[in-house]
């Protein structure tokens, strides 16, 4: 390198200015990428933050009876009430009646025990219009029984905290009871089976996926016909068609007097409807999971050379040998990646099961939208949510562990 004046720069000065315009390329690379960021954290990651929040988040009560958990703060959990715990009470309910706060302090309740928010109103209500100088204890004991007993006072004591673990325990079926956590009982006991149905209805179709996705990938990825062109085709149509278009046609094919109808009727098996079972949910999943199985397949399977297996034979190995110690280990990578895609994906399926599967078919997404659109629990579906974040954490640490993944 030569200066303006075609003397030569000395070979330091040529590498400090490299080195100078390299720091100066690097430099920029963060400001390229900041607003992808930014926008990727303000339209993503802070709303999901928030929502998943909301599973320990327990300022409707702490908030809203800000005296009351004062005064419960040294109160003895096995002892009743004191009177300054109902003046407390009463003081925090006049500031809060006929308020939005009341109602949402009322629902919040009634999540521990049916009644709370009855309960929470009556004496709302007994305060608001009591002469002055009544006792807060006799109008509010008066107007509910269970402000007479410990229990809804443990509620409160026990939940005076910013945070609380009540919805995440709930969301396993488990509650605290006489400061130990326990199972609740098993008429009420629901999520936990949920889960499992969850996780191995999700590996199940995984696997149906990679059984009947990795000869299609294999033929796509080795055959020079024009068959395998149209085979890509085939595979990338369903990406082009809406998703509840082909959950509908399912419908169709598996109610009673469809196509699977006839066939099951011809088989001699009867005309029995296949809609609304679970066999419905895992072919229809499996429909629509199964290009994510195929397309990591390919892909890897496009990078393994053919004169490897070829190697192999002229060593005297025979074609099946060949495939399945050359060919099959160097495909691992593609099968654990598609693989790792449909469990994921699997987990959180919603609209299939709730289509063609029956009430004892659902995975745990139903539920969330179910607390979430009809109950408006947005405590509890984010609690369910955040276990099912733990459980999609566990199986994507597991899944590239054993398929041998690193990167």
């Amino acid at each position: 390198m030569t200066a303006a004046n075609g003397a030569a720069l000395p070979r330091h000065s040529v590498r400090r200015s490299l080195d100078k315009a390299e720091l100066r390329r690097r430099a920029r690379i963060p400001l390229r990428i900041a607003p992808a960021v930014l926008f990727v954290l303000i339209t993503i990651a802070v709303p999901i933050a928030l929502f998943l929040y909301r599973a320990v988040d327990n300022s409707e009560i702490r908030d809203n009876l800000p005296a009351t958990l004062t005064q419960l703060a040294d109160w003895t959990a096995t002892a009743m009430p004191e009177d300054r715990h109902y003046d407390a009470l009463a003081r925090d309910l006049r500031a809060i009646a006929g308020e939005p706060p009341l109602f949402q302090l009322a629902r919040r309740l009634n999540y521990h025990q049916t009644g709370y928010r009855s309960a929470i109103l009556r004496a709302s209500e007994a305060v608001s219009m009591a002469a002055p100088g009544a006792s807060p204890r006799a109008l509010i004991t008066a107007a509910d029984p269970l402000w007479g007993q410990r229990d809804i006072w443990q509620v409160l004591h026990r939940e005076s905290g910013a945070m609380t673990s009540f919805f995440l325990l709930n969301a396993l079926d488990l509650e605290i009871n006489d400061g130990a956590i326990r199972s609740t009982d098993s008429d009420r006991a629901l999520y936990r089976a949920v889960f499992l149905r969850t996780v191995w209805m999700s590996l199940l179709i995984a696997g149906a996926c990679a059984v009947l996705g990795y000869p299609v990938a294999y033929f796509l990825a080795n055959s020079q016909s024009r068959f395998a062109l149209w085979g890509m085709y085939a595979v990338l149509l369903p990406f082009w068609t809406s998703l509840l278009v082909r959950t509908l046609a399912w419908i169709v094919i598996f109610q009673k007097g469809g196509l699977a109808s006839g066939i099951l009727a011809i088989s001699g098996f009867g005309a029995t409807s296949l809609l609304y079972s679970r066999t419905a949910v895992i072919i229809g999943m499996v429909h629509v999971m199964l290009p994510f199985m195929i397309l990591p397949i390919y892909a890897v399977m496009r990078g393994i050379p053919a004169s490897y297996t070829r190697a192999a034979i002229s060593l005297g190995a025979s074609p099946l040998q060949a495939f399945f110690t050359v060919y099959l280990p160097q495909s691992v990578p593609g099968i654990g990646a598609g693989f790792l895609i449909v469990t994921i994906l699997s987990l959180g399926f919603y609209l299939t099961p709730a289509l063609l599967g029956s009430p004892n078919d659902q995975l745990i997404s139903y539920f969330i939208a179910y607390f979430t659109n009809e109950l408006v629990n947005w405590n509890m579906a984010a609690a369910l949510s955040v276990w099912l974040l733990v459980i999609a954490t566990i199986l994507f640490v597991t899944i590239r562990g054993l398929t041998g993944q690193r990167s």
